[in-house]
């Protein structure tokens, strides 16, 4: 995924409909949103909306991790190291 110029906004978020992914989850847990956030980056990519990528590929990574208190500094490493690929 190349750099997005200008970065991600809150309105890249709003606009991606994020919350229609949450909402058409059969279960309710950031496994099944992980999965589904993966599905729409793919889909995002395919269409050419880098913007939209970018936001589900976000989404994936913070609900891909089971976050525990010992884990919470390695989990931030790692999203800010997919952050840094994005933006």
């Amino acid at each position: 995924m190349s750099r997005l110029n200008p970065p991600l906004t809150k309105d890249d978020f709003n606009n991606a409909c994020w919350q229609d992914v949450v909402n058409g989850s059969e279960r309710k847990d950031c496994l099944s949103y992980d999965s589904a956030f993966s599905k729409k980056s793919q889909e995002a990519q395919e269409a050419g909306n880098l913007r939209d990528q970018a936001v589900f590929v976000v989404l994936a990574v913070v609900t891909s991790a089971a976050i525990k208190p010992e884990s919470t500094e390695e989990f931030l490493l790692i999203f800010l190291r997919i952050l840094r690929m994005i933006t």
